[in-house]
């Protein structure tokens, strides 16, 4: 099995249509690229060596970043905004707007568009995930963890919490498995 992870704006290179278009959907790679895509299944499995593998995936993505090229400016755009969110979960997106010079409608479109998620959405994944791995750790009381990941109070960070797990965050300390230390880590 050979998987290929992007970042959240990323996958937008590789696509003509809208990020956004994908949520809640499963779409079959090979209807959206077609016979080049089938091709390359083709040589991957005829190819011995991961090596090689990686090789020739590193080649069709490469060839498929020409398709994008009118976008690139925007969705290195996108990217730098990404990478500013990740940092800081309570930004908010009008202050983010204002920064960028651009109209908070303008954001949301460009923000939909590239990663397939609202910015606001995103930055409440990013604070759930920092929340996660802190949950994980357990070594932080959850008060101090509400805090430490951005969140209002603790009332706040529990909702939000069972909103992502449908568990509590103490529950889900409890159950301290492999599993959940695979998704902290992500």
């Amino acid at each position: 099995m050979l998987g290929i992870r992007f970042y959240p704006h990323s996958a937008a290179y590789f696509f003509n249509e809208s990020i956004a278009e994908f949520n809640d959907e499963i779409v079959s790679a090979a209807d959206l690229f077609g016979a080049s895509l089938k091709n390359l299944h083709e040589k991957l499995l005829d190819t011995p060596g991961l090596d090689i593998r990686i090789a020739l995936v590193e080649e069709y993505l490469c060839s498929r970043l020409l398709i994008s090229e009118k976008r690139h400016d925007k969705i290195k755009f996108i990217g730098d905004i990404v990478n500013n969110l990740k940092s800081d979960y309570n930004r908010e997106i009008i202050a983010v707007s204002v920064r960028n010079n651009i109209s908070t409608r303008y954001l949301n479109m460009l923000f939909s568009q590239y990663t397939g998620l609202p910015p606001k959405l995103f930055c409440k994944i990013n604070r759930f995930q920092h929340s996660l791995n802190l949950v994980n750790a357990n070594d932080q009381k959850l008060t101090d963890v509400a805090y430490d990941a951005g969140y209002f109070d603790q009332s706040h960070f529990i909702r939000e919490f069972k909103l992502f797990t449908g568990i509590t965050p103490n529950s889900f300390a409890a159950q301290a498995s492999p599993i959940n230390q695979f998704l902290a880590g992500n």
